[in-house]
């Protein structure tokens, strides 16, 4: 219970879905929204422990269909009594009361790919359960993971650990097949008159550069939630600043991306210096086109610079500057009536 607080790249129709997926972002690649609805608690459920758990994860569990997450599928999870999950078949251990920042568990192992409903220092009471649920059928399955009248753990104030006196925690993270829809909803939050909690909500990639998370002040509640900008932003939890009953956040992957720019099975440019010094140079080196467009994509598939050039005779180059385009990794596509190209730009 520890309070811790490149190269130059040519893609084929495969090989540019496997690469965009390696390099999926969450912090770009999800949409998040937040909605007012129901809650409904589990019923016959697995068990996950006891009604005492406190810094356990509880690995290898099975999602029950296969959950596409930031371009990876996965068929197992694992649960933390801290209010998070992460999916995967690794044998994690450890415990993060800050998952979506660490760089590591607090005793090891791994934080990646991770959903945090209520990062913090839980632990279990009596009439507590940590249970989860696969529901529906066909390819309309639901994974539930239920938290169940959990309790924080803190301190007296003058270090010694003692519990909160009146807490019951409510809330499940869902999975949906198909759609690949991240959900959290909140049942009943009953925080006691303690000092605030500052539990971490949101999703992480692959790093805890690659975040996706919400922040709550004592200036906006629960219902009206800001995204976070760094990863240690957090979402105030007290008596008076907790959410409603059927409060729920949604993350969905959204349909406009890298993935979407399918270059046709031919190769034909070279662009260079990459990574980009400021300036770089398209070249095709003899007469394979007499017209192409040029687009730079960044990593939400938006168009951040484009160019058409006709009429081309002989070998082909075209400078452009990058001193107008944000650091980060782009895609470069040209494209011809012929078929297309796509490399990989990095933006110094």
């Amino acid at each position: 219970m520890k309070k811790i607080y490149t190269s130059i790249l040519t893609f084929s129709v495969i090989t540019l879905f496997s690469i965009s997926a390696g390099m999926a972002q969450v912090a770009t690649l999800y949409n998040f929204t937040q909605t007012s609805g129901s809650f409904t608690g589990l019923v016959g459920a697995t068990v996950l422990g006891s009604s005492s758990n406190d810094d356990i994860t509880f690995t290898q569990l099975p999602i029950g269909f296969t959950f596409n997450y930031n371009g990876t599928a996965y068929t197992q999870f694992s649960v933390n009594t801290n209010g998070y999950i992460i999916l995967g078949n690794g044998s994690i251990t450890g415990s993060s009361t800050a998952v979506l920042s660490d760089i590591n568990n607090n005793t090891g192992g791994s934080n990646n790919n991770a959903i945090a409903a209520l990062n913090e220092d839980l632990i279990g009471q009596a009439g507590s359960v940590l249970w989860y649920q696969t529901q529906g059928s066909g390819t309309n399955h639901i994974l539930v993971v239920e938290w169940k009248n959990y309790n924080m753990y803190g301190t007296d104030g003058l270090g010694s650990p003692v519990l909160g006196t009146a807490d019951a925690l409510n809330f499940q993270i869902q999975l949906f097949q198909t759609s690949n829809k991240i959900q959290v909803v909140y049942g009943t939050m009953v925080a006691d008159t303690m000092p605030f909690f500052m539990p971490q909500v949101g999703i992480r990639g692959g790093a805890n550069t690659d975040f996706n998370n919400r922040k709550i002040t004592s200036g906006n509640t629960w219902a009206a939630s800001l995204p976070g900008t760094i990863n240690t932003d957090f979402c105030t939890l007290s008596s008076v600043n907790h959410p409603l009953s059927g409060q729920t956040y949604v993350w969905t992957r959204t349909s406009v991306g890298v993935d979407n720019i399918k270059p046709e099975p031919v190769s034909f440019f070279d662009v260079y210096p990459n990574p980009s010094d400021g300036t770089i140079k398209i070249s095709v080196p003899s007469a394979l086109i007499d017209n192409c467009t040029i687009n730079i994509y960044d990593m939400n598939g938006k168009s951040v610079y484009t160019t058409k050039d006709t009429n081309i005779v002989g070998n082909y180059s075209k400078l452009i500057s990058t001193q107008d385009i944000a650091k980060g990794i782009y895609y470069i596509k040209l494209d011809t009536g012929f078929g297309a190209d796509v490399k990989k730009l990095v933006v110094q």
